[in-house]
């Protein structure tokens, strides 16, 4: 993406998957889930975050018309994971009980990072996304006393925004996450965020973007790609003559969700863009599967999604583009 927009002679098309567009926002943005539950105190055991997300998936599953435990619409999603509160769950080490701060802690990872006025800094994690990497904790059998943050994070704001290795992350109150936050894109989008939209350059040497982002990303989250296509489409209506995004339902971050084996993976992306680009044949669906190859689903140029029509639901003809499921 930063060639597209900043040296665009230099490739005639680009692959990107689930890409780093917005780096000096959502980086400092991954440590947030840390950052509440310090806030909190509060660390459940990882096998919380699985139970929760597992509830979500299946309480939303069907909204696209087809229930096969993978959630297409995480925006239309309204389950509240307050309604597990007191459900008894399964871990490795033993059992534990589903209480209310679990349930707080899980509503904010979806709102995402907020100043102090409760205004959005960025985005939170889509629902049906697993936590996993970014609120992960240090326990002890199932007592846990400290969170575990994700490295790329936390040493993102000790190294490059602070600029100070010995800071404790864990004092930050709300008003200095927020000043951490600022500070990071004040900083560094100029150099390590590749969010212009203005692509008219790209355009104009013939080029194509074939670009793409797991619903479920649990890193990079797929509402910054949403966003960032929307402001090239406002600055371009035409976009989709040069510049296609596509959406993948259970896709984690560049790979297939867990329980293993679900979430749609685009399949043989460099053919499809080696073809739009020497031959001129422009994706108008991308070929997806499950990691089994159980299930298999057009997905659709954003904004259409794929659309139910009847049948076999693990084929991918029973479904056309349409505006909406």
């Amino acid at each position: 993406m930063l060639l597209a927009q900043r040296y665009p002679d230099a490739y005639d098309g680009i692959l990107a998957g689930a890409p780093a567009i917005n780096w000096a926002t959502f980086v400092p943005g991954m440590y947030y889930p840390q950052f509440v539950m310090n806030q909190a105190d509060y660390y459940p055991p990882t096998c919380v975050w699985e139970a929760m997300n597992n509830a979500t998936i299946e309480a939303c599953d069907s909204l696209d018309g087809v229930t096969d435990h993978i959630l297409s619409l995480p925006g239309e999603c309204g389950f509240d994971p307050h309604t597990m509160v007191g459900t008894s769950i399964s871990c490795d080490e033993g059992t534990v009980t589903i209480n209310t701060e679990d349930a707080d802690l899980m509503v904010k990872f979806w709102e995402g990072p907020q100043y102090p006025d409760g205004s959005s800094i960025w985005y939170g994690m889509n629902k049906g996304t697993s936590p996993f990497d970014l609120a992960n904790t240090t326990c002890s059998g199932l007592n846990c006393t400290s969170g575990f943050p994700f490295t790329i994070a936390s040493e993102w704001i000790s190294l490059f925004v602070l600029q100070d290795t010995t800071y404790d992350l864990t004092a930050l109150g709300a008003d200095g996450f927020a000043a951490v936050m600022n500070l990071s894109i004040s900083a560094h989008r100029a150099l390590t965020s590749t969010d212009s939209p203005d692509l008219f350059n790209y355009r104009q040497t013939g080029g194509k973007i074939l670009h793409w982002h797991g619903l479920a990303d649990q890193q990079i989250y797929p509402t910054g790609s949403e966003q960032y296509y929307k402001q090239v489409e406002a600055r371009d209506p035409a976009v989709r003559d040069f510049y296609r995004f596509f959406e993948a339902p259970g896709v984690n971050h560049c790979g297939i969700s867990a329980p293993s084996g679900y979430g749609l993976f685009p399949e043989d992306l460099m053919s499809v863009l080696v073809k739009w680009v020497e031959d001129g044949t422009a994706p108008d669906v991308l070929l997806a599967s499950t990691l089994d190859g159980s299930q298999q689903r057009n997905l659709c140029p954003w904004p259409q999604v794929p659309a139910y029509q009847g049948g076999d639901a693990a084929v991918a003809a029973s479904f056309e583009c349409a505006d909406s499921y």
